[in-house]
């Protein structure tokens, strides 16, 4: 079913491995193709900015560096950002940072998958 949280669900597992934001909107755009590529744009910026507001992830560049939330914020808004292609050298990645909290998404997520996981083995 396409609906929102299952595309919510896409962006939290490619901020968890830290995919650069062009490749997490490749992947959105190619799990949900009855969606417009706009529509799905609106989705990931709403998604990584509570993200960010919550402090659940952070922004880099390829190179490492870091990006302050407000630039971070500011770079959501560029076209440019969302471009892919090998032209890009250095491309913006969201990070996930990892801070227990029992009650935190990928928390859930990643318990769910674990207990899922041992029940198969019995």
């Amino acid at each position: 079913m396409c609906n929102d949280s299952s595309i919510e669900s896409v962006i939290d597992l490619n901020t968890w491995e830290e995919s650069a934001l062009s490749d997490l909107l490749g992947e959105v755009c190619q799990e949900f193709p009855n969606r417009s590529r706009e529509e799905l744009l609106a989705l990931v910026c709403s998604r990584l900015t509570k993200r960010l507001s919550r402090g659940e992830i952070a922004y880099k560049w390829d190179s490492g560096k870091e990006v302050t939330p407000g630039e971070a914020l500011a770079l959501l808004r560029l076209p440019e950002t969302w471009e892919g292609g090998g032209a890009q050298d250095d491309c913006l990645r969201a990070v996930h940072i990892w801070s227990y909290d029992r009650r935190s998404p990928c928390t859930t997520w990643l318990r769910y998958c674990c207990t899922a996981l041992f029940k198969r083995q019995e």
